[in-house]
């Protein structure tokens, strides 16, 4: 079974059409999770979640990664603006948990990067990621593990110039 994007759109709450249904090029890529839908306060909305590979063709290893699509059109059309895959991602699994954005072009994404396993939980990175020119460049702007545990970012708010992020954190230690 193979998942795509979808994006449904109304103007009136009412009427219903789609306005995206996208599919990850690389055809090893069968399952679209997206998580989190967002304008940034000028003409443009951002999707973003994570899309996770066949294990059987890419050597029996599921691989997730992030995706930030953008639309400029309301919804007419999409582009790929930030796919991403941790570069110390041990487990190859990313994940998106949420997203806000701060003015026009200003957006960010939070998420997870697997760095290993304590018994059977996963260790993951605290990621937010972040653009300021309405998604052509992209940097990590917060990249945080703990020796002690872990965290898992839950959610967004923007409030003028302070952005917050809240999520949890399991420890590895009593």
């Amino acid at each position: 079974v193979k998942r795509q994007v979808s994006v449904r759109k109304s103007s009136d709450g009412v009427t219903w059409k789609d306005a995206l249904s996208y599919r990850y090029p690389d055809t090893k890529y069968i399952y679209a999770d997206p998580k989190a839908i967002a304008d940034d306060g000028g003409d443009s909305i951002y999707v973003a979640g994570q899309v996770q590979s066949n294990a059987v063709e890419t050597g029996n290893k599921t691989i997730s990664r992030w995706e930030v699509l953008k639309s400029s059109d309301q919804g007419t059309t999409w582009t790929n603006v930030d796919d991403y895959l941790h570069p110390t991602d041990s487990e190859n699994a990313m994940s998106v948990t949420a997203m806000g954005t701060a003015g026009a072009g200003v957006v960010y994404v939070v998420g997870t990067s697997s760095t290993g396993r304590y018994g059977d939980q996963p260790l993951r990175r605290w990621l937010v990621r972040r653009t300021i020119d309405g998604g052509t460049s992209w940097t990590t702007a917060d990249d945080y593990y703990p020796e002690d545990g872990a965290f898992i970012p839950k959610s967004v708010y923007v409030d003028g110039n302070t952005f917050y992020v809240a999520g949890s954190r399991y420890l590895t230690s009593r």
